[in-house]
């Protein structure tokens, strides 16, 4: 093993990139004063504070440190409470006005946000959260449910996208009404999963039919196909921007939910380290930084609906070596 202790001088910077996951291993050697520095980035899911009703098929918006989740599906079926969570614990605030599962939600922090479609039955509803109160707005003008979750923007410009039956329909949210985007997704999809944090800058990923791999972002006038993820799946949660994401959970084939996690760097997918409980159809926060996020809710079948909440985060770690 070579000694690096002798190295003085100017700083002198090196980068190994791990061939496995260049998100996950890179490396730096450092020197300045005859130190020699590891530094890596370093992923990992800890343990929150579990929801007060434990479900799946919920929306999720905000941040990891300011989440909303939002209706969902339980026995003995279609649930209406939402839930906010402080980057501790969740609190029972005002249910929604209709009752619904497989619905879309986003916003910046869940004290601003925006719930539209789902079903029970299928509808074009919309409600607008407040901080303290829910008021039905005007109605997306394709009803439909199973969109590409969790969500995409802020309570005053959002996006919601694709949908049962395997839609390629794009509706922008303005803060008053919802428009065609003028540019539908490039493959229809439903049960996918969409980020972002404006109605003008989103990404698609997965869905149905099947178990594509295919990612797809927005740019506020068109959807251009990019680099597509390692594992095939529908139902799975997400956060980020086309320039940084992570997607996690979700169901590879009917019936083999899985705890896959994959970072995208803005222009490739890398495996990395994989949730602690297995589910699909679970919440995330759609508005968090691929650097720091959260999952919560979902299921397993046939066991159980689920309450477990996990943070995510992705930090950079040094440690002298030499």
């Amino acid at each position: 093993m070579s000694t690096y202790r002798g190295i003085r001088g100017t700083l002198v910077s090196t980068r190994t990139a791990n061939p496995d996951n260049p998100n996950l291993g890179d490396i730096w050697y450092r020197s300045d004063t005859g130190d020699v520095q590891l530094q890596v980035n370093v992923a990992a899911f800890s343990t929150g504070g579990n929801m007060n009703t434990a479900r799946s098929d919920l929306a999720g918006a905000g941040i990891q440190t300011s989440t909303m989740a939002v209706a969902g599906y339980s026995s003995p079926g279609t649930r209406s409470e939402v839930e906010n969570y402080d980057g501790s614990s969740w609190t029972e605030i005002t249910e929604l006005n209709s009752a619904r599962n497989s619905l879309g939600a986003f916003g910046a922090t869940n004290t601003a946000v925006i719930a539209c479609g789902g079903r029970s039955p299928t509808t074009a509803n919309t409600e607008s959260w407040n901080g303290s109160a829910w008021t039905e707005v005007n109605n997306l003008n394709v009803a439909r449910f199973a969109m590409n979750i969790s969500g995409c923007g802020t309570s005053t410009s959002g996006l919601t996208s694709g949908g049962d039956g395997n839609q390629d329909t794009v509706e922008v949210w303005d803060g008053t009404n919802w428009t065609a985007a003028g540019a539908e997704l490039n493959t229809v999809r439903g049960q996918g999963a969409q980020s972002g944090q404006s109605s003008s800058s989103a990404m698609a990923t997965g869905g149905s039919p099947g178990t594509p791999t295919n990612t797809e972002v927005w740019n506020g006038t068109s959807w251009t196909e990019v680099g597509e993820f390692n594992t095939g799946r529908y139902s799975q949660a997400q956060s980020g921007t086309p320039s940084g994401a992570v997607i996690f959970g979700g169901e590879s084939a009917p019936g083999s939910q899985i705890t896959n996690t994959e970072l995208y760097d803005g222009t490739s997918w890398a495996e990395t380290t994989d949730l602690t409980t297995t589910r699909k159809d679970h919440g995330a926060g759609g508005h968090s930084a691929s650097t720091a996020s959260i999952a919560f809710g979902g299921k397993a079948p046939p066991t159980s609906f689920k309450s477990e909440t996990e943070e995510w985060n992705l930090a950079e770690a040094n440690t002298i070596i030499g």
